[in-house]
């Protein structure tokens, strides 16, 4: 009797599963999108920024609520030093997805291009979360969490970002770690 109610919980755990696959449950919005725009995502992946930057425009122009679109204009504005489009973009595509966490870090690489350190650090802070919630901890996260730290006179904390960030393989973070005393002050920053 056992082994039939094992059986038909097992068989029927398993039917469940594939209906809510088939359903898409557990696939976000984004995900999809994702899927969906490939060829601009390939673009961002290749460096490709003016390119990706005409294909997530003309997305939006006939989808303006695509969260993963505006992320990805976001970042093509943010690579070409268009500080104040990626913030706005980064802000729009929060409103519809607040679980894109490359959103909280291309805003937080932004603010620091404006000098806004202390708000580029809550971007930062929100980035290493989602990232980790999202199971993808991300070195650059980190690195740029520690970064703000450097220029709010945080040391130790921005140490331990730059470890983290190390540990996740940046290397640039090991540069970081190498500055002692008044040079961490005099960091220069890029993209």
């Amino acid at each position: 009797m056992e082994a039939i109610c094992l059986l038909i919980f097992v068989g029927g755990s398993a039917l469940y599963i594939r209906y809510l696959l088939w359903r898409g449950a557990g696939i976000t919005q984004s995900d999809k999108d994702r899927i969906r725009l490939q060829e601009g995502v390939q673009l961002l992946e290749k460096k490709l920024y003016k390119e990706a930057f005409s294909y997530f425009d003309t997305i939006l122009q006939k989808e303006p609520r695509c969260a993963l679109a505006l992320a990805s204009r976001a970042r093509c504005y943010l690579m070409q030093g268009d500080w104040l489009h990626a913030i706005t973009d980064c802000n729009r595509a929060a409103s519809l997805d607040h679980c894109l966490d490359s959103i909280y870090l291309d805003k937080g690489i932004a603010l620091v291009h404006l000098g806004e350190m202390k708000d580029a650090f809550v971007q930062f802070d929100k980035a290493v979360w989602y990232f980790n919630v999202n199971a993808t901890p991300s070195a650059d996260a980190y690195r740029w969490r520690g970064i703000t730290r450097l220029k709010l006179g945080d040391y130790t904390k921005a140490e331990q970002d730059f470890r983290k960030a190390m540990n996740l393989g940046d290397e640039n973070a090991a540069y970081f770690l190498s500055m002692r005393g008044d040079s961490m002050d005099t960091i220069e920053i890029d993209n």
